[in-house]
């Protein structure tokens, strides 16, 4: 009998592994300063707004991503023919909506597609209150916007604080997926076999 191996990863996984590789954009800047490049601030400043971008991109993917994966986990264990494509119907309609990774968008995509409500509210954890981790997420988001429809951002940005606020918006992520898989535990009395 042949072993199936699933290599698939959670999303928090692949969202880490994302974020490892923006990673990148940091080292270009110790790079520059090491080398004496003329112009410096205004590159640097240049390379964080990327980073910003590209940190909320990938926040963006991830939830989506969750959202995919919490649904296969219940189509695993609740396989029920046409409910199964009506529900699924409601999966990729609700993505295609999902726009602005924002709480309140988040909790929607949620509750639409997967009959969670509001799963921001579990958005906190002994090291980070909820006000830190909506605030952090709204900052982000609204930094984003400024970047994407003026090219400047009101608040300087800095290597420091958006790594800071990368390491938040992991531990966000983590939060979410935890909050996922206990809802679907609880949904499906444990039937569900998850990643790792």
């Amino acid at each position: 009998m042949p072993i199936a191996i699933n290599l698939e990863k959670k999303p928090t996984r692949i969202l880490s592994q994302n974020l490892a590789r923006i990673s990148f954009i940091q080292h270009i800047q110790t790079d520059l300063g090491k080398c004496g490049a003329e112009k410096l601030e205004p590159k640097i400043q240049f390379l964080n707004q990327a980073y910003v971008l590209q940190l909320i991109a990938f926040w963006q993917i991830f939830v989506e991503e969750l959202a995919k994966y919490g649904f296969k986990q219940i189509e695993a264990v609740e396989n029920n023919g046409a409910f199964r494509d009506i529900a699924k119907a409601k999966l990729d309609e609700s993505l295609k909506k999902f726009n602005t990774p924002n709480k309140e968008n988040i909790d929607k995509l949620f509750k639409e597609a997967l009959g969670i409500q509001n799963i921001s509210n579990h958005w906190h954890s002994d090291q980070m209150p909820q006000s830190v981790a909506t605030d952090t997420l709204s900052e982000l988001l609204e930094t984003r916007h400024q970047i994407a429809h003026t090219g400047h951002t009101s608040k300087p940005l800095s290597y420091e604080t958006n790594f800071k606020k990368m390491e938040i918006v992991m531990e966000l992520a983590e939060l979410t997926e935890d909050a996922l898989i206990k809802q679907l535990t609880l949904r499906t009395n444990g039937s569900v076999q998850y990643l790792r």
